[in-house]
């Protein structure tokens, strides 16, 4: 296997040996590859969330508004 040397901070460096684990630091990056940015893969991930406190939280906050708008 081919190796390349690369200079990092020592910051960078603790961080990668404090997730590593029994892993190598190759494979500890390769495996950060693996965690995306993609809105994508959080698609669907409340459909089945109740959001009835929230919404109840929300009216008495409407509430309150309205109430201190009048004064």
């Amino acid at each position: 296997m081919a190796t390349t040397s690369i200079t990092i901070t020592h910051e960078a460096y603790k961080y990668l040996k404090s997730i590593k684990g029994d892993k190598s630091f190759s494979e500890t990056i390769l495996s950060l590859k693996q965690h995306t940015n993609d809105i994508m893969q959080y698609a669907g991930a409340l459909k089945n969330a109740d959001f009835t406190g929230a919404r109840n939280a929300r009216k008495e906050i409407n509430k309150d508004w309205t109430h201190r708008g009048r004064h």
